[in-house]
């Protein structure tokens, strides 16, 4: 050693293995940040669509068209009853006939229940109305058009106030119904009914009559109230969720399954105009804003506006009304001590009352006047 080699730095050496090691470990570069980052938009981008497609989809609604009257096709106020051949084609070509199967299971058995409605088609792509009342979530449903096509329907939504439910077939180009104006509907003028009294064996019946009546305010058995058109045309069960047409083959009114008459020649159907915003919101988002007030108490009749009072068309079975001694053809003069003379104003008078309270109906029957006492309930 000589004496500088103390501070010189040392020399490690290296076999020519252990360098060319080295070397190439050198030479071996990382994945570039890019190509990581486009992978991984590319995966994340795969997963939601995958997850929009099962979860978003099937709840979206798409954009359809409802048909409504234009000011050309309105009808003078007043119309009576006339020849209706010209319209009928085309209202027949909207109604279609809705049958309900459904199995009904008891302690020891199974059986299949079977029920007919009447529908009407109101979009080209596919959505029909027709009466919430005869349906049921686990029921198969098919939908029968006026040229004998069958299809399986599903529930896209259901009011149980205005008594209607909108169904979804996969078809196109259909012709829809046109919804008219029942504001302008006056008494006497000329309506058609057209549905399928015996299922779709008898479909496209049509029967003819007249707005025998336009009552505001009528009590429903599970006690909300509505508005309603009485018709003198012919109508049973099977008829619920078909329609009212006008002289121009609009649709004015959809007969109501909530509604029974034990009077012969009496049918009713729910003014159109109060199912046009219904009918959109259950169209565009299943559901509607429409609540039924559970707690408002019911009485069980429906009545039509008279001179001298409200007079009692029908009375609902084991209701506050029948078991309180109200009857058909009584003349209802006072509720609780004030005279009323039309429906609204006994509803009125009925909404101030809980269910359970003693409600004194004065009525005129047969030359007497009876005070009856009626306790109110639920359905």
């Amino acid at each position: 050693m000589n004496e500088y080699q103390w501070y010189q730095d040392p020399v490690i050496r290296h076999s020519d293995t252990q360098l060319y090691a080295l070397q190439a470990k050198k030479k071996k570069k990382s994945v570039p940040a890019w190509l990581v980052a486009l992978l991984t938009a590319f995966g994340t981008t795969a997963v939601c669509l995958v997850l929009f497609s099962v979860f978003v989809v099937p709840h979206m609604r798409p954009s359809t068209t409802i048909s409504y009257a234009g000011s050309s096709q309105s009808v003078s106020p007043g119309t009576q009853a006339s020849d209706f051949s010209g319209v009928i084609p085309d209202c027949i070509s909207s109604t279609a006939s809705v049958s309900v199967k459904g199995i009904i299971t008891s302690f020891f058995s199974q059986r299949v229940s079977y029920g007919d409605a009447s529908g009407i088609i109101v979009s080209p792509d596919g959505y029909i109305v027709t009466s919430a009342s005869m349906l049921e979530s686990d029921s198969e449903i098919t939908v029968t058009l006026s040229d004998h096509q069958e299809y399986p329907a599903i529930i896209i939504g259901a009011d149980n106030k205005t008594d209607i439910a909108v169904l979804k077939i996969d078809a196109q180009n259909l012709t829809p119904a046109v919804l008219g104006d029942s504001s302008a509907l006056t008494l006497g003028e000329g309506v058609i009914a057209i549905g399928s009294p015996l299922g779709k064996q008898m479909k496209n019946t049509v029967t003819q009559g007249i707005i025998s009546g336009i009552n505001p305010g009528v009590e429903l058995k599970n006690g909300t109230t509505v508005n309603l058109l009485q018709t003198d045309a012919t109508l049973n069960s099977a008829n619920a969720g078909g329609a009212l047409f006008n002289q121009a083959g609009q649709v004015i009114g959809i007969v109501s399954a909530n509604i029974s008459s034990s009077t012969d020649g009496i049918g009713f159907a729910i003014p159109v105009n109060d199912i046009k915003p219904v009918l959109e919101s259950l169209i565009h988002t299943g559901t509607t804003s429409e609540v039924t007030n559970s707690d408002t108490p019911m009485l069980g009749i429906t009545a039509t506006d008279a001179s001298y009072g409200v007079t009692v068309e029908t009375v609902g079975e084991n209701t506050p009304a029948e078991k309180g001694g109200i009857k058909i053809g009584d003349l209802i003069i006072k509720i609780d001590g004030t005279p009323v003379n039309t429906v609204a104003k006994i509803n009125e008078l009925r909404q101030k009352h809980q269910k359970g309270d003693t409600m004194v109906v004065t009525v005129f029957r047969e030359g007497e006047t009876l005070d009856l006492n009626i306790v109110l309930e639920s359905e």
